[in-house]
């Protein structure tokens, strides 16, 4: 014979609201202090990264004049292969040779990326280090080299810049706000819950509506605290 078994959990929102009540003060202060390490962990204890990002469009035949439906269909599957390519040794290798780089090669392979742009033949080429700079000369130096690689590689197919460089003067990451946040966030609920703790692991009784709640028992009278003569 089967037994279903239902748990009920009860959860006393006025036990909550005593609890935010009784420990506002240090509800506030775990908040502020947790929002204030996020923000100076992230503004000053995280390396800040920098893209920069090209465009590029690929081709099934070196002649750009000569494409057909299907040589575009086949360009949008080549990306994969092209992106291969970009962010292998043959090309890699030699920009870390140009730009006199102090990485190896697998090292570079981390911070490049290439992904293409949906339903269509065009993908990007970003390079994500922690100099603006840098990021910027890592991609213009893939996109004179990618192109003569990819033509020896892929024999029907080649590939070109349509558009400038892009990159941002700011950061990329660390995301400032968000990790205030999030911070913030956990030093309240760290705080909530040694309230809440507090506040539901009081086994005294103080006053008779402690008795009619906890205990369930109904309060007949109530002796008064006589002092001292």
């Amino acid at each position: 014979m089967n037994e279903t078994r239902n748990d009920e959990i009860e959860i006393d929102l006025g036990k909550v609201v005593e609890a935010v009540k009784k420990f506002w003060a240090l509800l506030l202060t775990m908040t502020l202090v947790f929002g204030l390490l996020g923000f100076l962990a992230s503004s000053f204890g995280m390396t800040k990264k920098y893209v920069a990002s090209v465009d590029m469009i690929v081709n099934t035949s070196s002649n750009a004049d000569l494409v057909s439906n299907d040589q575009v269909n086949s360009a949008k599957n080549l990306v994969s292969t092209y992106s291969y390519i970009i962010t292998g040794s043959s090309v890699l290798t030699k920009v870390i040779d140009n730009l006199r780089l102090d990485v190896t090669y697998e090292e570079l392979a981390k911070v490049i990326s290439v992904n293409g742009v949906t339903d269509t033949q065009v993908f990007t080429v970003s390079a994500t280090t922690s100099d603006l700079e840098r990021s910027k000369d890592i991609v213009r130096e893939i996109i004179k080299i990618a192109p003569g690689e990819i033509e020896k590689a892929v024999e029907a197919g080649s590939c070109r810049v349509v558009s400038d460089l892009d990159y941002l003067n700011d950061p990329v990451s660390p995301d400032v706000a968000k990790y205030t946040a999030v911070a913030a966030f956990a030093g309240f609920l760290l705080s909530l819950a040694y309230a809440l703790f507090r506040v539901l692991s009081k086994n005294f009784l103080v006053t008779e509506k402690d008795i009619s709640e906890q205990l369930d028992l109904p309060v007949l009278g109530v002796i008064p605290l006589l002092e001292k003569p």
